[in-house]
């Protein structure tokens, strides 16, 4: 048998994180997997038929429960080790953009389903032992990790910040800092000796 769990939100808040569980403890091996199935989310998500909101406390249904996906987090890799990058939507102007490490460029959302969705993908390769090309199925090892919806009418508009509180500008400055020993550290010794030492 298999068990089911569902978690069903009484509120909602402007922005949606959904984690996706794309990790698993396999019992029979004693290894960690991950899980590259093929999931599909949509661009556009009405949240009504997922939660038990007070309708009574609602203005206007329409407007509380559409949402539109503004991010994801994608994972490339296995179960051991990966790279994690993203694809976020600039509010300003519904452009796209893929960030990976310190590079950022413009990315095309049409192009979420392929890039983000998981599944099998078909490969041709030359097998020398037949002498000509065959087709090979494999699982796409970059999938979508987490996304991110916003509602498409905020309800709390007023509370959005113009701009970084004082505290959250200090841990930023402290972060970069941290980054930046980091980065040197790394520079001198390779990183199997840096982990050995921390």
């Amino acid at each position: 048998g298999s068990t089911s769990r569902r978690e069903i939100p009484n509120f909602l808040s402007d922005t949606l994180f959904f984690c996706l569980k794309r990790f698993e403890w396999d019992w029979n091996t004693g290894d960690r997997t991950k899980i590259n199935s093929r999931f599909e989310f949509p661009h556009n998500l009405n949240m009504k038929p997922f939660t038990h909101v007070d309708k009574t406390k609602i203005k206007d249904e329409k407007e509380y429960f559409e949402f539109e996906l503004s991010g994801v987090i994608v994972h490339l890799g296995g179960p051991a080790s990966g790279h994690y990058y993203s694809y976020a939507k600039r509010d300003a102007d519904d452009e796209w953009f893929e960030l990976n490490d310190s590079t950022t460029t413009s990315f095309d959302s049409d192009k979420i389903k392929e890039e983000c969705f998981g599944g099998v993908t078909s490969t041709r390769e030359y097998n020398s032992a037949l002498g000509r090309m065959i087709s090979r199925n494999s699982e796409k090892i970059s999938n979508a990790f987490m996304l991110l919806y916003n509602r498409k009418q905020p309800l709390n508009k007023s509370n959005i910040p113009k701009a970084l509180s004082t505290d959250c500008a200090e841990v930023l400055k402290e972060i970069e800092s941290d980054n930046a020993k980091l980065s040197n550290a790394c520079r001198v010794v390779s990183m199997s000796t840096y982990n050995t030492i921390v």
